[in-house]
């Protein structure tokens, strides 16, 4: 099937991706009339080339104008653009002349994302990659992991024809022949040897050699559908991925591994699985995680060295350090004359150093907690942080990431050109989401109590109190209790409560008498309300963050039972407590009974209620 390339709003790649928009609208062209149904479309935004979204084309309809192709699923589209019929109309008629139009008409192409399926795949791998794993050096961590992995989800290793004559061509006979034996648990491929022209025009932007044109050949495998995947460590094939639009497919070896662990969290062995608070003094800097920053940094080991008294968080699995993080309180009166545009005076906390080379996004929202945690408690107006914005993959989603939460570009580091982001941690504000915005709330929110059964409360909302000692993360294999977004599904028919309101837990009690057992726990954020359109959006919407697993969520969305989806940011849980018996007291709920789903508290109420939970 043909693949054909466009260009699109940003807005509308992430309702693409996310199966609300489910519709693609364009003049009816000779360039439009060769796609068919079946074939891809790439979807590329017309302001940031390195967002998009790949879409297969299930159905074709041609429109004699705008308004024939608009009415009938205009809301469904565009509905949650906060748009009229009328603005989309005319906003949709500057696209093309009146006359273009009524020449060739509208298509619409029905479309659904393509996603990418990592079970029982065909994942091919570099040659150095191979010869890495399968040579007599001790393999990385993350190298052994990932292929014990790919085990476990039934992939198929490939291995290229090239790789196998550079394997023969070793001159240490005893390490040729011990790869060679290894190899054999690889299938060789039928290699591709067509080129497309797009192909073509990419790769005859680089180094052109020998080697590149087995890089090439290699990564056109993948390109062409004969592999579905590449894992290489190669950063010239990673960028030649990137400007294919292939980033979706080829990865380096630790962000294949935390696709991996997003997709399958149940996989993940967690033995050992704790961030500590440590001594610079106490951290083996010979440890090959600092590599990298020694790389980016000429004086690290220095500055390292001179840290020696002070605290940084630490991350660490089977005695490896897989994340790290340095944290630092500056008053009004800090120097920021080497940053551009210079920083008012404020009171700050300065991410010093933040890095984390697995474990994906829990690990990082977990540290994003500690960040957060800190900043609360020492009260300070920004919180800032500096990185080299295009140097390496991790990098690069580690920003993506801090920016969905917050972290706004500020300007540059003169001395070492790293991108400076900051997030604002005073003033609310009101033209962005929750999720931007938090830890912080909207000054006047509505305020309510959600209950949970009690099987469910403690996995979902398990209590992570800040300690200074050890924050030991659970060992359970559930990808759920790391992050800062939870999901609550039901059926509740008619919910008052809007993005922003501030939401009491409170655990409906196992055991009588339940009115000292029954408990609010903690308050978190509600950051939506989403009534799903289909299975697919459904599961998307709950995956890693619902306690249900997926059968489960298939069961209630085809029964039509819970299928309204409420995403929560957990904010905190409280120190104290607060018992049903003291909501009778105070006649907040009827005596002998709990509360409904959303029941809406004044904010005299909820103030008390955060008075008792903050008691001593």
């Amino acid at each position: 099937m043909a693949v054909h390339r466009m260009k699109i709003y940003t807005k509308y790649i992430d309702l693409i991706k996310e199966n609300i928009k489910q519709r693609e609208y364009r003049l009816f062209d000779e360039f439009r009339q060769n796609i068919k149904i079946g074939d891809t479309l790439l979807l590329i935004s017309n302001e940031d080339r390195e967002q998009f979204v790949k879409v297969v084309v299930n159905g074709i309809q041609v429109y004699k104008n705008w308004e024939e192709a608009l009415k009938k699923f205009w809301m469904k589209d565009f509905g949650l653009t906060n748009t009229t019929f009328e603005v989309l109309l005319k906003e949709c008629q500057g696209y093309y002349s009146d006359e273009l139009v009524k020449k060739y008409g509208i298509v619409v192409f029905d479309i659904s994302p393509i996603k990418p399926i990592l079970v029982d795949s065909r994942v091919l791998l570099d040659t150095n990659m191979i010869i890495y794993r399968e040579s007599h050096r001790r393999t990385s961590f993350t190298v052994a992991t990932l292929y014990n992995m790919f085990d476990k989800i039934k992939v198929t290793k490939l291995i290229h024809p090239r790789t196998i004559e550079e394997i023969e061509k070793y001159h240490d006979e005893e390490l040729r022949d011990s790869m060679l034996t290894k190899i054999i648990s690889y299938q060789p491929i039928i290699p591709n040897t067509g080129r497309d022209e797009f192909f073509e025009l990419v790769v005859s932007k680089y180094r052109q050699d020998y080697n590149s044109e087995i890089d090439n050949n290699i990564l056109y495998q993948v390109y062409s559908g004969v592999a579905d995947f590449l894992v290489t460590n190669d950063k010239t094939i990673i960028k030649k991925a990137q400007d294919l639009y292939l980033t979706d497919r080829v990865f380096a070896p630790d962000n294949m591994l935390k696709l991996i662990e997003q997709e399958y969290p149940k996989l993940i062995s967690y033995d050992m699985l704790s961030v500590q608070l440590k001594k610079f003094g106490q951290i083996d800097i010979t440890n090959e995680f600092f590599e990298s920053l020694k790389e980016d940094y000429e004086n690290f080991e220095q500055w390292f060295i001179k840290k020696n008294n002070e605290d940084a968080y630490v991350f660490e699995e089977d005695g490896k350090i897989i994340g790290f993080l340095y944290l630092k309180i500056e008053d009004i009166n800090e120097n920021y004359y080497d940053i551009e545009p210079v920083l008012t005076p404020k009171k700050r906390l300065k991410i010093g150093t933040f890095k984390i080379i697995r474990s994906g996004f829990r690990l990082s929202e977990r540290f994003l907690k500690i960040i957060f945690d800190n900043a609360l408690k020492s009260d300070v107006d920004e919180i800032y942080v500096t990185l080299f914005e295009d140097k390496r993959q991790e990098v690069i989603m580690l920003k993506k990431f801090m920016m969905q939460w917050g972290f706004l570009k500020h300007g540059y580091k003169k001395s070492t050109n790293e991108l400076v982001l900051t997030k604002e941690m005073k003033i609310y504000n009101k033209k962005e989401n929750p999720k931007f915005n938090f830890p912080l709330y909207k000054s006047k929110p509505n305020y309510f109590i959600l209950p949970i059964d009690s099987e469910y409360h403690t996995d979902l909302f398990p209590d992570s109190i800040l300690k200074n000692e050890n924050m030991s993360l659970y060992k359970e294999n559930l990808a759920h209790r790391y992050s800062l977004e939870k999901i609550y599904v039901c059926s509740a028919y008619k919910i008052k409560a809007r993005p922003g309101d501030l939401i009491l837990i409170y655990r409906s009690g196992d055991r009588y008498p339940r009115r000292y057992s029954s408990v609010i726990s903690g308050m978190a954020i509600l950051q939506n309300i989403v009534n799903p359109k289909s299975l697919e959006e459904y599961l998307n919407l709950c995956k890693n963050k619902s306690v249900f697993d997926e059968e489960s969520l298939k069961m209630f969305y085809n029964k039509n039972k819970w299928r309204k989806v409420v995403q929560l940011l957990y904010l905190k849980p409280f120190n104290n407590k607060i018992i049903l018996q003291e909501l009778y007291d105070l006649n907040i709920i009827e005596k002998n009974k709990g509360p409904r789903p959303f029941h809406q508290l004044d904010e005299n109420i909820f103030q008390k209620l955060i008075n008792k939970s903050e008691e001593k």
